[in-house]
C-alpha cells in the first residue's frame, strides 16, 4: 500500500508541478478573501469552563441582581486629598472623564451622599442628600464618614484616607443585554430538554446576533478605554492614577494579542530565515521553505475568518507553531534529499527525497494533532479553541508543504545531474557521531540516570498545584498589574465572589432574626484572610441605623425601605443586595487577588463552613457565584483536563505507532521516550511551584504531539537501514549521521521558536514558551540517546547478519 500510495504521489504530484501550484495558488487566494473576517477575542469567557452550573446559576440570578459594567480608577495625589488643590483637581478629572462618549456616570468623593455629616433625619433625605461639595457640609465630618462608612471604606477611599476610587459607569448595551439574556434561556432549555426545529433554528439566530454585538461592544469599550487613558494622561500632575476594571483588562488582552501574533510572526520569520541560510546556504531552500510557510499562515487566517473562529491570548501563537511545524517538514526534506545526492543532484534525487520523508511526516502530523486535539477535553473554551486551530492548522501545513513546497522544490531543480550545496556541517556531525559512540558505549548507563530523573519528576508532580493568581499572568511593569495591586491593597480587593443567601417565603429578610444573622455572616467575612471589602443588606442597614441614632430598625421600617428611599439611593444601597420580594439576599466579598496565601477553594470551603456550622444557615440556602467562583472552577478542573490530555494523547499516539510500525515490541519501544520530557517539565513546574494554568496545561499535549515527530523519524529510518544492513549498532551510526542531523536542525529552529515566546507581555505564553522548549530538547535527548539504546538491546526487527 505504501509503494502505491508512492506511485500515485509521483505520478500525480511530483510529475505535475505547475498544476499543483495552480490548485494551491488558488486554495490561497480563496482563503485571503476570508482575512478581514479574521478576529480577536480576548473576554471573559476565556476565564470559565464551557458548560459550567455556576455559569448558569450566574446568568439566571441578573434578573434579580442587575450587572453594571463599569471602569475603576486609582486617585492617589501627593497632596492632601481633601485639601481644596486636591479637590479641584479631582473635579476637572471628573468633569473631563463625564464628557467621554459610552460613560453613563462617574461616581467618586465628590458625588458621593453624605448622611452624617452632619447627620440627616430619614425625612430630610426626601429633600436631597448632600455631597462633599455641598456648602452645608462639614469637611472634616465628611472625612470621617468617608473613610468609616461600611459602604464608602475601602471602596471608594482607602483606609487611611490617602487614596480614592473614581468608579466609571458605562451606558448600557440593551441591545446586547437583550440578546444575551434570550439565547441564554434557550441555551439552558436545550439543556434540560430536546428544542423544537424552531428553536435551534432560533438559538442559532441568536447566538450570531449575540456574536456580532459583542464585537461592537468589545470595539466601543477598547475605544472607550483608549479614550480614558488620554485624559488620565493630562491629568496627572501630582496624581497617581491607575486604570482597573473588566473593560479594561479586555482591551489590553487584545493588545497582548495583536502584539504577541505581530511579535512572535515576524520574530519567528526572521530567525527561520537566517537558521536556513546558516544551515543550507542555498536561496531556494531559504525563499521556498518560507514562502510556503508564509501562505499556509494567510491560508489559515482566512479559513479561521470563514468559520468564525477568534484568536484568543491563549492562542495567539497560532502562527509561530504553523511556521514552526511547516518548517519542521521542510527541513527533514533538505536533509534526507543531502543524504541521498552525493556530490550532485537532479529532478529525480529530490523526488526520491520527498517520497521518503511523506509518509513519517504524515504519521508525525497526525500524532501532532491527536497532541492539539486532545485540548478539547479540558472543557475550557479558549483551550479547546486552540486545540481546534492547531489541528485544522496542523492539515493545512501538511498539505502546502507537500503540495506546494515540493512542486516548487521540483520545478527549481534541475532534470540532470549537477554540482549543489550541501547541508553538512562538521559540528553537528561531530556531535551526532558523538551521540552515537556515547549510546552505543555508555546506554545503560543512560538509561538507568533516565530512570532516576523520571522518578524524581514523578515524585516533583505530587507539588503541582492549580492554585494561581490572576494577577501574576501580567508582568510588574504593566497597569493591569500595578492597577490592581494598589486596589487590592488600598481599595478593598479586585475579583468579586458573590454569595446568594435565600430565604423560604417572601419577606424574609425583614425577618429581625434572620437579619441578625446575615449581620454576623457579615461581620465574620469581614475578618477572614484573603477578604477585602464586604458589602450586603446589613451595611445599608448599618447607615440607616446611624440615622436613627443607633437604633435598630423594626420589621415595618425595613420593609418601606424598598419605597421610602429616593431611587438613586435605592439603586446605590439597597437593590444590588435584596430582591423585591426580599426574599434573597446577596453578599458581594471583594477577594484581595495580590495576598499570597490565597487558597481560593479553601476560602470557598471556610466560608461555607462559618454560614452554616456558626451562623446557622442550611447548606441547601447557600450559593456562591461572580467571577470568582468561574474562575476558581476552571482551575480546580485542571487537574483534571491534564490527566484527560495526557491520557488521551499517550493512547493515541500508542495506536498510531502500532498502525505505522505494525509491531507491538516496537510500538512500546517507541513510546518510552516520549513519557520522559513530559514529566520532566511537570516535575519541573511542581519543583519550581509553578502553577498550572491556562497555558501550561497545553504544554504535555503539545510536547508529546511535537517531540513524537523525532520518534517516527528515527525509527522509521532505523528500520529502513537496518533492513538494508542488518547490524543495530552500524545502523545506529548511520541514523545519527543521517536522520540525527534533521532532528537536530529542527529541534533547534522549534526550541528557538518557543523561546520567542517568552517576549510575550502574558505570563502564562512566557511559561508555555520556556517549558515546551525544555520539553524539546529533552525530547530531543532522549530520540538520539534512549531510543537507539532500546531498539540496540531489544532488537525488535529480527536478527543481525555479521559478515
Amino acid at each position: 500500500m505504501k509503494k502505491s500510495l508512492a506511485k500515485w504521489y509521483k505520478n500525480g504530484v511530483l510529475d505535475h508541478p505547475w498544476r499543483w501550484v495552480a490548485v494551491m495558488s488558488a486554495v490561497v487566494i480563496f482563503s485571503a478573501f476570508f482575512v478581514p473576517r479574521f478576529r480577536l477575542d480576548s473576554g471573559s469567557d476565556s476565564l470559565v469552563l464551557e458548560n459550567d452550573a455556576a455559569l448558569r446559576y450566574f446568568n439566571e440570578t441578573r434578573a434579580d441582581f442587575k450587572e453594571t459594567t463599569f471602569l475603576v480608577v486609582a486617585f492617589q495625589p501627593e497632596q492632601d486629598l481633601f485639601a481644596p488643590e486636591t479637590r479641584a483637581k479631582l473635579r476637572a478629572l471628573v468633569d473631563e472623564l463625564a464628557k467621554i462618549e459610552g460613560i453613563a456616570s462617574v461616581n467618586s468623593l465628590l458625588n458621593a451622599p453624605l448622611l452624617l455629616s452632619p447627620p440627616l433625619s430619614l425625612t430630610s433625605l426626601l429633600r436631597g442628600v448632600p455631597t462633599l461639595e455641598d456648602e452645608r457640609v462639614d469637611k472634616t465630618m465628611a472625612r470621617k464618614e468617608l473613610t468609616e462608612s461600611p459602604f464608602y471604606r475601602d471602596q471608594l477611599i482607602s483606609r487611611d484616607g490617602r487614596s480614592s476610587a473614581l468608579q466609571l459607569v458605562l451606558k448600557e448595551n440593551s441591545a446586547l443585554s437583550e440578546a444575551t439574556q434570550a439565547r441564554n434561556r434557550l441555551r439552558y432549555r436545550g439543556q434540560d430538554q430536546k428544542l423544537s426545529s424552531e428553536e435551534q433554528a432560533a438559538l442559532a439566530e441568536l447566538e450570531d446576533r449575540v456574536d456580532q454585538l459583542t464585537r461592537e461592544e468589545n470595539t466601543r469599550q477598547e475605544q472607550l478605554v483608549a479614550a480614558v487613558r488620554s485624559v488620565l494622561a493630562q491629568h496627572r500632575d501630582g496624581v497617581a492614577l491607575y486604570l482597573g476594571g473588566l473593560p479594561m483588562i479586555v482591551a489590553d488582552m487584545m493588545d497582548f494579542v495583536r502584539r504577541d501574533i505581530v511579535v512572535f510572526g515576524a520574530g519567528m520569520i526572521g530567525f527561520l530565515a537566517l537558521a536556513l541560510w546558516v544551515v543550507f546556504r542555498s536561496k531556494r531552500f531559504v525563499f521556498l521553505p518560507l514562502l510556503t510557510c508564509l501562505v499556509t499562515v494567510v491560508t489559515m487566517i482566512g479559513l479561521l475568518g470563514l468559520v468564525g473562529r477568534p484568536a484568543t491570548v491563549i492562542s495567539s501563537n497560532f502562527i509561530s507553531l504553523l511556521l514552526i511545524i511547516g518548517m519542521s517538514m521542510a527541513i527533514h526534506i533538505a536533509v534526507r534529499f543531502d543524504d541521498i545526492k552525493g556530490g550532485g543532484e537532479t529532478r529525480a534525487q529530490l523526488k526520491q527525497a520527498v517520497i521518503d520523508v511523506a509518509l513519517p511526516c504524515f504519521f508525525c502530523c497526525a500524532t501532532t494533532m491527536v497532541g492539539f486535539g486532545s485540548l478539547v477535553f479540558s472543557g475550557i473554551k479558549p483551550v479547546m479553541d486552540f486545540g481546534f486551530m492547531m489541528t485544522l492548522g496542523i492539515v493545512a501545513a501538511y498539505a502546502f508543504i507537500f503540495l506546494l513546497l515540493a512542486p516548487l522544490l521540483v520545478l527549481t531543480t534541475a532534470e540532470q545531474q549537477h554540482d549543489g550545496n550541501t547541508v553538512e556541517n562538521d559540528t553537528n556531525s561531530a556531535l551526532m557521531a558523538g551521540l552515537a559512540r556515547l549510546t552505543n558505549q555508555r546506554g545503560g548507563l543512560l538509561f538507568t540516570l533516565a530512570l532516576i530523573l523520571l522518578g524524581l519528576s514523578l515524585w516533583a508532580c505530587t507539588r503541582l498545584s492549580v492554585e494561581n493568581r490572576f494577577i501574576d499572568y501580567f508582568h510588574q511593569d504593566t497597569e493591569i498589574h500595578q492597577g490592581m495591586l494598589l486596589i487590592d491593597q488600598k481599595l478593598g480587593g479586585t475579583v468579586p465572589l458573590e454569595i446568594i443567601i435565600e430565604g423560604d417565603r417572601t419577606g424574609y429578610w425583614v425577618d429581625g432574626t434572620q437579619r441578625a444573622k446575615l449581620r454576623r455572616a457579615h461581620q465574620q467575612l469581614e475578618q477572614m484572610s484573603a477578604v477585602g471589602k464586604v458589602l450586603s443588606l446589613d451595611a445599608t442597614l448599618q447607615v440607616a441605623e446611624q440615622l436613627t441614632g443607633q437604633r435598630p430598625l423594626n420589621n415595618f421600617m425595613v420593609s418601606l425601605l424598598k419605597t421610602a428611599l429616593p431611587a438613586n439611593i435605592r439603586a446605590a444601597v439597597l437593590e444590588p443586595f435584596i430582591d423585591d420580594s426580599f426574599r434573597t439576599t446577596r453578599i458581594i466579598v471583594r477577594v484581595v487577588e495580590s495576598d499570597p496565601n490565597l487558597q481560593r477553594q479553601a476560602l470557598l470551603d471556610g466560608i461555607r463552613t462559618t454560614l452554616v456550622d456558626e451562623i446557622g444557615f442550611s447548606p441547601d440556602q447557600i450559593h456562591f457565584t461572580g467571577m470568582y467562583v468561574l474562575y476558581n472552577n476552571m482551575l480546580q478542573s485542571l487537574f483534571d483536563s491534564q490527566i484527560k490530555t495526557m491520557g488521551v494523547v499517550f493512547l493515541a499516539v500508542f495506536v498510531m505507532f502500532l498502525i505505522l510500525f505494525r509491531s507491538l515490541p516496537v510500538a512500546v519501544i517507541a513510546l518510552i521516550p516520549n513519557i520522559f520530557p513530559v514529566f520532566l517539565v511537570l516535575g519541573l513546574m511542581g519543583a519550581l511551584a509553578i502553577p498550572l494554568d491556562l497555558m501550561t496545561i497545553t504544554i504535555a499535549a503539545v510536547s508529546v504531539g511535537i517531540a513524537v515527530d523525532h520518534t517516527i523519524h528515527y525509527v522509521y529510518r532505523f528500520r529502513a537501514e537496518f533492513a538494508v544492513h542488518r547490524d543495530y549498532r552500524a545502523t545506529l551510526v548511520r541514523c545519527h549521521s543521517g536522520v540525527g542531523r534533521a532532528m537536530f536542525y529542527t529541534s533547534v529552529t522549534i526550541v528557538a521558536g518557543f523561546l520567542i515566546l517568552m517576549l510575550s507581555s502574558f505570563v502564562p505564553t512566557l511559561y508555555f514558551g520556556l517549558f515546551t522548549s525544555i520539553a524539546m530538547v529533552t525530547a530531543l535527548a532522549a530520540a538520539v540517546t534512549l531510543l537507539p539504546y532500546l531498539l540496540v538491546l531489544l532488537k525488535p526487527f529480527g536478527r543481525e547478519h555479521h559478515s
